[in-house]
């Protein structure tokens, strides 16, 4: 009996339209949440495999000296597979050119992880086997600049080898310091014959391990007993490359929409709940009074927000998959493999956004209306907003919770939360003061009286109504700028004309030559850095060594694209030390004014800590986490790094440059410019996609608060109308009511979103603050034009009733 009761009150409700807006906030919540968490899944996943391939296996050891090879029998590991490289910076000469190639030598169980792409003469294929004796492999740079074709011969040292493939792709292509240089493959057992690697030559030995987590840890925890400076362990985790940190800042932008959708689409199932409650008040009492328990009509209405819940699951789900699909094909053009299938998360949060939504806001509404009894019904005294604290508070709750689900941090959650609350009480507060104490009497002798004197009498409902107002204005126009202006900034940062080509390994010989190079072919380029490696040891008690050596550079002017957080750049007199990144600062604890020494390869330098700065790490030009005053460094051997740009019709300049200067390494980046701009190109649309439906979650909050709001001004529409007023005034005074309120709403709503957007580039996106007066515009205007068009649709409902059918449905 119970089971089919609540169905048939669950079709009506649904077709009564009183479950619309509920019904389609779930769905909007569940669809943006279902669709971003699917996308976002798949996408780390995505990004862990290509990391583990980009690194070539669970866990990379790499070091100047061949010290991992005599220990490996010691290591006790299971299921776990090994191989080594040796990687080194050598000429290579061909019959008719000779060019520096960054080499790398490896055994017979490469590639670890994934396969390689080349191409021969027959045509291009994949492999998962390593160069055979006597062959080398080389990219298409390189085989281009030694003028060679399949079968010719190549020579390396004292060795000679038939070059039999292209390299198209690698695996592991962010292996060793000498990755940038045009790239060669050889087999490691031909590498003695070559008398290239002698005592003293600059090489780095790479030991890949591919294996389970467990077995993995254990190598780990060996190789950090036998690390010494210098040596670097890196463990498979977040992709660093500029095109990694794109993908992930878009994943920002996605979740950022998708949160905004989804707290609206809360506000207005909380809205909706409310107005639910006081449809349903004569219910319960007429099934309390028939001699139902309470016990039963709590299970009632649970069946019926079960069958809401599962129903807005199924719809919202289904179209959040289609919503991830676009996200995908979309973005699916900068993985070299389809996307992995979703895991088990995606349904998690969705369905704990579900419930949240249920327990925080509509579960504390029905708990509020079954507490009633039904002789307060009949009495009709019944005010529902008695103990609404509880109802406020467990809406707080909720709200807070879904903040938590979606950014996973206590404290930027707390942040956003209390920044809210904050700013709703301000804003609630100061338009209940403003609007006064009301007069006696309607004031219905004209349309602007009677509009001012309702705006008086319902202060407090109309305060409540602004918030919801102003939070749809206001996060709608967080996401606009989001899809607008934060994507804007993100895009001009990449200008037309970043450097697209680095040159590094440039001898002092040879800088003032390439300085003129540069000039006389009006090629732009960025100034020439001196560089060299240095390891840092922290001058205290212990002599703590930092665990990792540092290209440095030292230069009187900060570079652009840095900015000095503490200390003071460098002075033209008095002592001068070093400039330190933020990241090297907070990991390695250095703090402002640490005496530390830097140890270079013929000097130990003792200075102190200048200056901490930021640096902008994507901008395409070299930048360093250490940099130091040029005095220090009068004596110190070094070479020069710079980046210049080079139209794309234009770069055969770059071979010309490769030419003149063949111990230069240049490589080009505008592969990896082209892709980030085309992920911004691609964010753009899909954050179109959620600014659609965060419009909608906006429209529906709006929408529901004046549905509620209206519903308790039929009765006195009727009673003025009984009185002679006519449908023009109560129409007219309604749309001046309201379009005030609009005003008022869009008003804070630019406010809101202003003070959201400070946050989200300071905080978030880590970018500096810009002002945006178009908000301010679009804010009021969106206000007064949503508010008084919502209020002239429903207003007909109440001016095309009889005062008789209004006093009857009362």
């Amino acid at each position: 009996m119970l089971l089919n009761l609540s169905i048939k009150l669950f079709i009506r409700e649904v077709r009564s339209g009183y479950l619309t807006s509920m019904l389609v906030s779930l769905i909007l919540a569940i669809t943006i949440v279902s669709g971003i968490s699917l996308f976002t899944d798949r996408l780390e996943k995505a990004l862990s495999s290509e990391t583990e391939e980009f690194l070539g296996g669970n866990l990379k050891f790499e070091s100047n000296q061949n010290k991992v090879s005599p220990l490996l029998d010691k290591l006790e590991i299971q299921n776990t597979n090994t191989m080594e490289m040796v990687l080194f910076a050598s000429v290579i000469s061909s019959e008719k050119e000779m060019q520096l190639s960054s080499i790398k030598s490896v055994d017979k169980a490469y590639p670890l992880i994934g396969e390689l792409e080349l191409r021969n003469k027959d045509g291009e294929y994949a492999t998962k086997k390593s160069p055979e004796t006597g062959t080398v492999w080389m990219d298409e740079r390189l085989q281009n600049l030694l003028k060679i074709d399949y079968g010719d011969e190549v020579f390396i040292g004292d060795s000679a080898f038939i070059f039999t493939d292209t390299i198209l792709y690698e695996p592991d292509r962010g292996s060793g310091s000498f990755a940038f240089a045009p790239k060669t493959i050889m087999n490691m057992g031909d590498l003695e014959a070559t008398n290239i690697v002698q005592p003293g030559s600059r090489v780095e030995y790479n030991y890949l391990f591919e294996g389970p987590e467990a077995e993995i840890l254990k190598v780990q925890s060996f190789l950090e007993s036998v690390k010494e400076s210098g040596d670097d362990i890196e463990m498979l985790g977040e992709d660093t490359s500029s095109l990694g940190r794109a993908i992930d800042r878009s994943e920002n932008f996605f979740l950022l929409g998708g949160l905004i959708a989804v707290l609206l689409s809360a506000c207005t199932i909380g809205v909706a709940s409310q107005r639910f409650t006081r449809r349903h008040v004569r219910y319960v009492a007429i099934l309390k009074t028939l001699g139902m328990k309470t016990v039963d009509i709590r299970s009632l209405y649970l069946l019926i927000f079960f069958y809401l819940t599962l129903v807005t699951l199924i719809i919202g789900m289904s179209l959040g998959w289609l919503m991830q699909n676009n996200f995908i094909s979309l973005m699916s053009a900068y993985f070299p493999t389809e996307l992995p299938s979703p895991g088990v998360y995606p349904l998690l949060i969705t369905c704990f956004t579900a419930l949240i939504c249920q327990l925080g806001f509509i579960f504390p509404h029905i708990t509020k209306l079954l507490s009633i009894s039904p002789m307060r019904v009949l009495k009709e005294s019944i005010h529902l907003n008695q103990g609404s604290i509880s109802i406020v508070l467990a809406g707080l709750l909720a709200f807070y919770l879904l903040l938590f689900a979606y950014t996973s941090q206590i404290s930027l959650s707390l942040i956003i939360f209390l920044g809210v609350i904050l700013f709703s009480l301000l804003g609630i507060g100061l338009i209940y003061l403003l609007l006064g104490n009301h007069s006696l009497g309607l004031g219905a002798s004209s349309p602007a009286k009677l509009a001012f004197s309702e705006l008086k009498r319902r202060r407090l409902g109309n305060s409540f109504q602004i918030f919801a107002f102003t939070v749809a204005i206001g996060l709608s126009l967080i996401t606009f700028s989001a899809s607008k202006n934060l994507l804007g900034s993100w895009q001009n940062s990449i200008p037309e004309d970043s450097p697209n080509n680095f040159a590094i390994n440039i001898t002092p010989n040879e800088k003032n030559g390439m300085e003129v190079f540069l000039q006389e072919k009006e090629i732009k380029s960025t100034p020439f850095f001196p560089v060299t490696g240095a390891s840092i040891k922290k001058d205290d008690k212990a002599q703590t060594k930092i665990d990792r050596n540092f290209n440095i550079t030292w230069i009187n002017d900060l570079p652009e694209q840095n900015k000095i957080i503490a200390g003071e750049w460098f002075t033209k007199t008095g002592v001068n030390g070093i400039s330190l990144s933020d990241e090297i600062s907070e990991r390695y604890k250095l703090k402002l004014g640490d005496e530390i020494y830097l140890k270079t390869e013929n000097k130990e330098i003792k200075t102190f800590i200048q200056s901490i700065r930021t640096v902008n790490w994507d901008s395409f030009s070299p930048n360093f986490f250490i940099i130091g005053h040029p005095s220090l460094f009068e004596d110190i051997p070094s070479t020069y790094i710079t980046s210049f740009y080079i139209p794309r019709e234009n770069q055969e300049l770059a071979a010309e440059l490769m030419r003149e200067f063949r111990t230069v390494s240049v490589f080009s980046i505008e592969e990896i410019i082209k892709q980030v701009k085309e992920i911004i190109a691609q964010v753009t649309k899909a954050l179109n996609s959620i600014l659609l439906l965060t419009c909608l979650s906006a429209i529906f909050l709006a929408f529901s608060a004046l549905q509620d709001g209206f519903e308790v001004r039929k009765h006195q529409s009727a009673v003025l109308r009984t009185l002679g007023a006519s449908n023009s005034l109560i129409r007219t005074s309604a749309l001046l009511e309201f379009s005030l309120l609009g005003l008022i709403s869009g008003t804070l709503g630019s406010l809101l979103a202003y003070s959201g957007i400070y946050f989200i580039e300071t905080r978030v996106f880590e970018t500096s603050a810009n002002f945006y007066p178009e908000i301010w515009m679009i804010g009021p205007f969106i206000g007064i034009l949503v508010v008084s068009g919502l209020c002239a649709y429903l207003i007909r409902n109440v001016v095309n009733q009889s005062p008789k059918e209004l006093f009857n449905k009362a």
